[in-house]
């Protein structure tokens, strides 16, 4: 006599291990096109020369004076007689000074910006504040412009913020020491 057997049909089962399997190769899968997309536009960044910081210098050209930017790209089209001073080259401030007239020692200064939109207005004269160390070498006092208004001096920052008043006989620096002014006033 025959045996019976009992046959139970499911249907087909699933194979949790096969599924695992599966869903681990897809992980990897994305996870390796992600990085070949991060390594290509790292890549893409370096070779075509990004620089993340722009910095600006002075240019000499027929006789007159402008600057461009670290892609040297010109940013202030040199038209100026005289230097313009930059004084700090990570910043878009220049310094341009025009209407010079060498017989009695007067001129006007403007500070513009990349755009050549002029920043810190409504004073007669703004000075980068220059100071020296022991070898002559030259910088610019931090973040502080020395103003000039009737024949008074005050301090504003590169902001345009007013931090003393054009009411002083004269502000210098003191030599070879950073952030140092020594400031004057009649009593």
């Amino acid at each position: 006599m025959a045996k019976a057997r009992r046959v139970y049909d499911d249907g087909p089962k699933l194979n949790i291990k096969k599924v695992i399997g599966a869903v681990v190769v897809l992980i990897i899968i994305i996870a390796l096109i992600v990085g070949i997309k991060k390594m290509l536009d790292n890549d893409s960044n370096s070779i075509s020369g990004k620089i993340e910081n722009v910095y600006y210098y002075t240019i000499y050209d027929n006789g007159k004076w402008g600057v461009i930017d670290s892609y040297g790209k010109t940013v202030v089209t040199a038209m100026y007689d005289e230097m313009i001073v930059i004084p700090n080259p990570a910043k878009d401030l220049f310094i341009c000074t025009y209407n010079v007239d060498y017989s009695n020692g007067t001129y006007k200064t403007k500070v513009i910006n990349s755009k050549n939109k002029e920043i810190i207005k409504d004073y007669d004269k703004v000075e980068a504040v220059a100071n020296y160390d022991k070898n002559q070498n030259i910088w610019y006092e931090n973040d502080v412009f020395r103003i000039e208004k009737n024949g008074k001096f005050g301090l504003v920052n590169y902001s345009g913020k007013q931090l003393l008043a054009p009411e002083y006989d004269s502000i210098n620096v003191v030599t070879g020491i950073e952030n140092s002014l020594v400031i004057e006033k009649e009593r």
